[in-house]
């Protein structure tokens, strides 16, 4: 009997035991809390645990937005199909920022500090249902941070972004530059259609990447004397952080290097279930006198292949090439272009237009011939959605399909322009080689400037009107091609300037190439607060006393909180 009473207490004891690891098992803290979390813990994982890139909805960089009528949109993160109540997990050790609502962000969101120092990295993860942190949890590589939801569209994911140097959105970057994946260059993009005048020469590639390793991070271009080089976290960077007058940063399609916009982006439709990621990139402003030259895509590690470019001899010429027009969300506006056959044949022409802001368009005529000398109108109706945000523009490629490969391209333009200056890319050519479309009688092209010429920056390649022949490569206009809505001029017959002899004007030295907007704000969340916290110590140096180290978190947070600007 007594055997069996004490074998009932010790069965009553271990009983209470187990409730007890129960509850605390419910209610302990996520940090160093491993239960159920993720069998790596080594990081950098992706928020999947896994060590290979999850199945995404949306890269990072220009998209079409599905939830939005398909408009441009910049993502600043990646779009990860989850279904709801998935766990999320902590992709490395961190400390936890932000964990449920925060008026920075429209959902229940996670934000998760990483590294030792400033200036630090933050994993962010958005649209959650449920949190499983705190704020100033201390979290290790695969832990459980909360639980995935949908956005207001409905659809089940999470928003994952990487903000690498602070915690505003000119430092979000491309996740896959951070998180673990086997990476393949890309291959050389597609040409398909070009054209010039003595303004520049435009060039439309398409670039594309697999499903599986949405890594694109722009493109390269080499043209003659010019060249531009577009990486979307360079992007990303630029345009947030110089030009808060814009508040919707990045929704406009207009990519502006030097001064001049010189690319416009038209990505394709992609979900999940779409085999790759395609993009289109419309590059102009490049040297005009040039024919040849060569592309390559941009992906987080790296240039992939090149593609060499010729200019086609079109037998046929469609002005202006690039023209622009402001408007405003809600109002149309009209474009009109000229086409001329060039050639000694009939030309049946279709025509098509692509609007980066899946805008309305109306095209007329979209089918037509020409006989040889014989010109025709084109006139482009845009209607400019009134669902877009404020400040955004749009960019309209028309294609002019003969037949004869590389089609013949016309771009217009409306909305905002922007004036933003980061580094280009040095051009292969050398600058001082000499032109192919060089006159035959004056083969050293020294004309004799005017006195009083003033240097344009953004025309240096317009051919000498004083040249005692006509260059054999200038596009020759038609006496009807007079565009009534192009807001590029034509050249003018007595020009006041004329170019030295290297086709290199240089600007006097009053003349401004591109201003850079002198941003009104600058993100230093640690200007005031951060000295006297480097001088306690850091909370996550080991040395630093365990009871000191939830105080200067708190301290952490209040710095950061405190900045010069909302995240």
């Amino acid at each position: 009997m007594w055997m069996q009473g004490r074998s009932s207490i010790w069965i009553s004891f271990v009983a209470v035991i187990g409730v007890i690891g129960f509850l605390f098992a419910m209610t302990a803290p996520a940090s160093g809390w491993r239960a159920g979390g993720c069998a790596i813990t080594v990081g950098p994982i992706w928020p999947t645990c896994s060590a290979a890139p999850p199945m995404q909805s949306s890269p990072f960089g220009p998209r079409q937005k599905a939830s939005e009528g398909y408009r441009y949109d910049w993502h600043r993160g990646v779009d990860i199909p989850m279904p709801f109540g998935s766990p999320v997990y902590a992709t490395e050790d961190g400390v936890v920022r932000i964990a449920g609502e925060h008026p920075a962000y429209s959902d229940t969101v996670i934000q998760v500090r990483h590294g030792t120092q400033a200036p630090y990295r933050y994993s962010t993860y958005l649209h959650l249902s449920a949190v499983a942190v705190a704020a100033d949890d201390a979290v290790k590589t695969g832990d459980v941070l909360g639980y995935s939801g949908r956005s207001a569209s409905g659809f089940e994911h999470l928003h994952f972004e990487i903000r690498d140097g602070c915690l505003y959105q000119e430092c979000n970057r491309n996740p896959w530059g951070y998180l673990p994946y086997a990476d393949t260059r890309p291959a050389a993009p597609t040409f398909l259609a070009a054209n010039r005048d003595e303004h520049g020469a435009l060039l439309y590639l398409r670039g594309q990447t697999p499903a599986n390793e949405l890594d694109i991070d722009g493109i390269q271009v080499n043209w003659g004397t010019t060249g531009s080089g577009f990486s979307f976290n360079q992007i990303n960077a630029s345009l947030l952080h110089t030009d808060p007058a814009y508040p919707t940063g990045l929704d406009t399609p207009l990519v502006d290097g030097t001064g001049n916009v010189q690319a416009c982006f038209f990505p394709d439709r992609f979900n999940a279930q779409t085999a790759s990621a395609r993009y289109g990139f419309a590059i102009f402003n490049l040297d005009p006198w040039n024919a040849a030259g060569s592309a390559a895509l941009r992906d987080v590690k790296g240039v992939g292949s090149a593609r060499a470019i010729s200019m086609p001899a079109f037998p046929l010429t469609f002005t202006p090439v690039v023209q622009s027009q402001s408007a405003s969300p809600g109002t149309t506006v009209t474009f009109i272009h000229t086409l001329r056959n060039t050639g000694s044949q009939s030309l049946r022409l279709t025509l098509e237009a692509l609007s980066a802001q899946n805008n309305a368009t109306t095209l007329a005529p979209t089918v037509l011939t020409l006989t040889p000398g014989e010109s025709a109108a084109i006139t482009l109706a845009v209607t400019h959605s009134a669902a877009l945000p404020p400040d955004t523009g749009d960019c309209i490629l028309i294609r002019a399909d003969y037949g004869g490969g590389a089609t013949l391209a016309a771009l217009d333009i409306i909305g905002a322009h922007r004036s933003v200056t980061w580094p280009t890319a040095t051009p292969t050519a050398t600058p001082t080689q000499p032109p192919t479309h060089t006159p035959t009688s004056t083969p050293t092209r020294t004309p004799t400037p005017s006195p009083t010429a003033t240097p344009t920056p953004t025309r240096t390649s317009t051919p000498s009107p004083t040249a005692t022949s006509t260059p054999t490569r200038t596009p020759a206009p038609s006496p009807t091609a007079t565009p009534t809505a192009s807001s590029i001029p034509a050249p003018s017959p007595t020009p006041t300037r004329t170019p030295t002899p290297t086709r290199t004007s240089t600007p006097t030295p009053t003349a401004t190439l591109s201003p850079t907007p002198t941003p009104t704000r600058t993100p230093t969340p640690h200007r005031v607060y951060m000295p006297l916290v480097y001088i306690i110590g850091s909370p996550e140096k080991a040395n630093s006393p365990p009871s000191a180290r939830r105080t200067l978190r708190k301290l952490y947070s209040f710095a950061e909180e405190n900045a010069s600007k909302p995240p």
